[in-house]
């Protein structure tokens, strides 16, 4: 007899799970880091790291549709990203950082995120022909509908100055002077 005879889908009986398992498959908020640390979570980087776990989690396609393992590296993702960040920010304030941890951990946050299929996808967001001309004629429907100003607006008191027009003579005088 095994812990996941009975159990739906493969899972482990509720006596055979962990504390952490059990709330996640509830949806309750316990945590990893709940359990081992005692930091109340509540730093700005605590909540970065949270805030990159939600985010690696819905670009990964949502939390149900990860498995442990996934989710695992995800945490461990958002963990190296907001360390990165963290020696960034000391480089730019003037501080001194080792370069080479800098970019040792960037290249494991590549890794990690291939492996884990966050690759950076390039998207197309310049609008087509189609949607250009239907934002044209939504834009000509609004203004045909709208209230037109007074003309009295618009009127001039005085009429545009034209440009002088050559006369005949003239042209017909440098005709003759060439």
């Amino acid at each position: 007899m095994t812990a996941t005879d009975g159990a739906p889908n493969g899972l482990m009986k509720k006596a055979a799970r962990s504390r952490v398992t059990n709330a996640r498959l509830k949806g309750g908020r316990v945590t990893v880091g709940s359990l081992f640390i005692a930091a109340d979570g509540r730093s700005p980087w605590a909540r970065r790291y949270r805030d990159m776990v939600a985010m690696l989690v819905g670009d990964a396609g949502g939390l149900e549709s990860l498995t442990e393992l996934r989710l695992s590296l995800i945490r461990r993702c958002a963990a190296l990203i907001v360390e990165c960040e963290k020696m960034e920010v000391t480089l730019a304030d003037g501080g001194k950082v080792d370069i080479d941890l800098l970019a040792r951990t960037s290249s494991h946050v590549r890794r990690i995120s291939e492996t884990i299929g966050l690759d950076r996808a390039t998207r197309d967001v310049t609008p087509s022909l189609a949607q250009i001309v239907a934002q044209h004629r939504q834009d000509a429907a609004g203004k045909s509908e709208a209230t037109p100003a007074p003309s009295h607006l618009f009127a001039r008191t005085q009429p545009c100055p034209q440009p002088p027009q050559p006369s005949d003579d003239a042209i017909v005088e440098e005709e003759a002077a060439e």
